[in-house]
């Protein structure tokens, strides 16, 4: 599954399904599971660059958004994993992608 296979139902009132998707794109689009490029020793990850907060970034990116749809957004995010590395860190460091 890739980063832009997953979706929210989208409800007959839309209860804020299409922002949260929008999030969940942008987030995938930006942050990566550790698992792509971390190196793994004794059945933990060695964070070469920072490990992220899925929350914490959204909520620093979009600062005003609903907190109904930050939920939605994160409870998605979660869906696929908790543990991030954001890609341009990776970048930074030279990993191969």
């Amino acid at each position: 599954m890739g980063w832009n296979d997953h979706h929210l139902d989208d409800g007959p009132a839309d209860t804020g399904n299409v922002r949260a998707n929008e999030l969940v794109t942008w987030f995938f689009a930006n942050y990566e599971d550790p698992v792509h490029n971390m190196p793994w020793d004794e059945g933990e990850y060695v964070f070469i660059v920072p490990e992220r907060d899925a929350r914490e970034e959204l909520e620093e990116h979009f600062p005003k958004e609903d907190e109904h749809v930050l939920d939605l957004a994160i409870n998605e995010i979660g869906n696929h994993g908790w543990q991030w590395v954001k890609i341009s860190d990776l970048d930074e460091e030279n990993f191969c992608r």
